[in-house]
């Protein structure tokens, strides 16, 4: 792997430490939190970490990458369905050359 596509594809783990403070209070009613991998484009790790940059500002401070990610999927859940997040994600996708695994 080059550096240059180390930058492109920067992994950012969905639970981070700063989870436990977040833990207690169980997003949307639900009682427990499941521990899972996302990986992000550079520009969608900035966009986290700019969100995390104002959020630690004010009450109550928002400093955990799980729960900005928590928070776009329950928006995405309240404005999508499942068949059209997946047609929009289809639609986005690159054309193939059918050499390697499609990045969608």
């Amino acid at each position: 792997m080059t550096p240059s596509t180390k930058a492109k594809r920067p992994a950012v783990a969905v639970r981070d430490k700063s989870d436990k403070a977040v833990a207690s209070q169980p997003a949307s009613g639900s009682s427990e939190l499941y521990p899972t991998t996302a990986y992000l484009e550079l520009e969608e790790d900035k966009y986290i970490r700019r969100a995390l940059e104002a959020g630690r500002y004010g009450k109550p401070k928002v400093t955990s990458a799980s729960a900005v990610i928590r928070y776009a999927v329950r928006h995405l859940a309240e404005h999508m369905t499942p068949e059209q997040v997946v047609a929009a994600i289809r639609e986005a996708a690159p054309e193939t050359s059918n050499q390697g695994r499609i990045r969608l």
